[in-house]
């Protein structure tokens, strides 16, 4: 109904210098949306579509009808050739390269061996993740009764696992999709920060290819160690969501403000933000709100209000069960965590900071660009309230992530800011114009090549603390789900990442999670102990087995 109404409704086709590139991010915001919207409704009426593939199947040609319906719009508002100029299709490549590069890596890791392939993402708190996504497929839809965790993209690739097969008993299989979906998923973030400063740059006044490299150089420096070698290495999936949700809405309200298709992706944002980082709902809930009243104002006030406040309306039904959740069983107290290192890039952080101060100033009479670098500041100061609130440092977990975010938008000012400052030489001191001119593009190639490697050590060990191929051979061990504790000769934290990764096979009602983390011989003859049926999982000779574990002599030994 909602879709029926906002094609009866003007729209206003604002340039896209873009085009087809800039349409990427929303669209895969809008697809996330219909997804989360699709998976509380069907919890709401008691259907279970995701725990069948049949069934999945139907549930996805749903939401595809549904996408369809916003990519129809997204092309309403394709730019409009004749009276702006976009970008050539070089620089469009130029613009998209880096995530370019990431899908290359990604096509290129199905040449290896499935345990090198996914090794990289037996690691961290990706394991957890798939737990999550376990349940959601076992539970058949989105629903908050036993755990308050956020879970908009664990939906998604649950619908995926259960349209394609993977899942249930396979945990391999999912581990395997969850691996592929997880590196693009970094791909899309690099591809909405390059949008984003490339947008910027246009903006501010550069011209198309300058733009482009501007972008470019921002996309390219999200594959740097600093973000993908840490949140991508770590885990921190959720995190990359929400960078994803901001980088994509934030440009909405830079170059489509006052349309509906900006008020639908902000929207869509503002509902799987508050399906995956309710920290970062002032950012979404104000890029939401600027957009709605935006959208008022340029036309009929009361036609469009109807239509502002029916879109609102479903994002807020959609949105109760995981805040609700979340404030009943977690409270702001739980940012006081701090059992988990979220680096920060500092260098990064203030150096963005700089430079969107920069454009603020140079640009201070356009409004629109200032709200948007304001809010690309608002996580950190988020950061700061709340390390005060809960009385941490800033550097802790919570606190930490957010000022993380800040420093990923902050990349977005950093080429149009050198941009800006390079013409504002060349015209006062043409002397220093081609010096600087040479030390950008410098810094540039650097930053190009330090992002073609950056992702080279992912794929080769580097990051992972456990042997892929064994916690993979013992995942496949028969009776594997019925493990109370792992003991392999693999590496570090294969024993721990296989425990954890087993809670995938246990019912989310009655499951009790296992320790996260490396467990002590006496810790986990606890364990043994207090199960009723104590079996150890191990590839290691069974002497040697019952030899460690003589503390439960009748415990059973599955080996792979």
């Amino acid at each position: 109904m909602l879709a029926e109404m906002s094609f009866s409704l003007p729209l206003s086709r604002q340039p896209d210098a873009l085009g087809i590139l800039g349409r990427t991010g929303p669209l895969f915001i809008i697809s996330l949306g219909c997804v989360v919207l699709a998976a509380v409704a069907c919890d709401r009426i008691g259907w279970t579509p995701l725990d069948s593939r049949w069934t999945s199947a139907a549930f996805l040609a749903l939401v595809t009808a549904t996408v369809a319906g916003a990519w129809v719009l997204m092309k309403g508002l394709a730019p409009n050739r004749r009276s702006t100029k976009g970008m050539s299709r070089a620089q469009l490549w130029l613009v998209g390269a880096p995530a370019a590069t990431l899908v290359l890596y990604a096509a290129a890791a199905f040449f290896l061996a499935r345990p090198s392939r996914v090794e990289w993402f037996l690691n961290g708190d990706h394991v957890r993740h798939l737990v999550l996504v376990a349940d959601i497929q076992a539970n058949g839809a989105l629903s908050y009764d036993v755990r308050p965790y956020p879970r908009a993209w664990h939906t998604a690739v649950a619908l995926l696992s259960s349209v394609t097969g993977s899942g249930g008993s396979d945990l391999v299989g999912l581990v395997d999709l969850m691996a592929t979906a997880t590196w693009l998923l970094y791909a899309m973030v690099t591809l909405t920060m390059a949008a984003l400063a490339a947008s910027m740059g246009v903006r501010v006044g550069l011209k198309t290819l300058p733009a482009a490299i501007a972008g470019s150089v921002a996309g390219a420096a999200t594959l740097w160690p600093s973000f993908l070698g840490n949140y991508q290495a770590l885990g921190l999936e959720s995190s990359l969501v929400a960078a994803v949700v901001l980088a994509v809405t934030l440009r909405e309200v830079l170059t489509h403000h006052g349309s509906l298709s900006a008020f639908l992706v902000c929207s869509a944002g503002l509902l799987v933000m508050g399906h995956t980082w309710q920290l970062l709902l002032p950012v979404s809930g104000l890029a939401a709100a600027m957009a709605g009243v935006r959208y008022i104002r340029a036309g009929d006030p009361w036609k469009r209000i109807v239509v502002v406040a029916g879109i609102g309306g479903v994002v807020l039904y959609a949105s109760l069960p995981s805040l609700t959740a979340v404030a009943k069983s977690v409270g702001v107290s739980h940012a006081a965590v701090a059992d988990i290192v979220a680096p920060v890039p500092m260098l990064t952080l203030a150096v963005g900071l700089l430079s969107t101060a920069v454009v603020m100033w140079l640009r201070r009479r356009d409004v629109w660009l200032v709200f948007v670098l304001l809010l690309t500041v608002l996580p950190a100061l988020t950061s700061v309230a709340l390390a005060a609130r809960v009385g941490v440092s800033v550097t802790t977990y919570y606190p930490a992530k957010l000022l993380w975010h800040s420093a990923l938008l902050g990349l977005a000012a950093i080429g149009p800011a050198g941009g800006l400052l390079w013409s504002s030489i060349r015209a006062r001191q043409p002397s220093l114009a081609v010096p600087i001119r040479a030390c950008l593009g410098a810094a540039a190639v650097l930053c190009a090549v330090g992002a073609a490697w950056a992702p080279f050590p992912g794929l080769t060990g580097k990051w992972s603390t456990a042997d892929g191929a064994t916690v993979l051979s013992l995942l496949q061990a028969p009776g594997a789900e019925g493990a109370t504790v792992v003991w392999s000769d693999g590496r570090l934290n294969t024993d721990a990442i296989t425990r954890i990764t087993l809670d995938a096979s246990k019912q989310e009602e009655t499951r009790v999670d296992t320790p996260q983390g490396r467990l002590t011989v006496d810790e986990e003859c606890r364990l043994l102990r207090a199960s009723p049926a104590p079996v150890i999982l191990s590839n290691r000779p069974p002497a040697e087995v019952r030899a460690r574990y003589g503390c439960v002599p009748d415990a059973q030994i599955i080996a792979p």
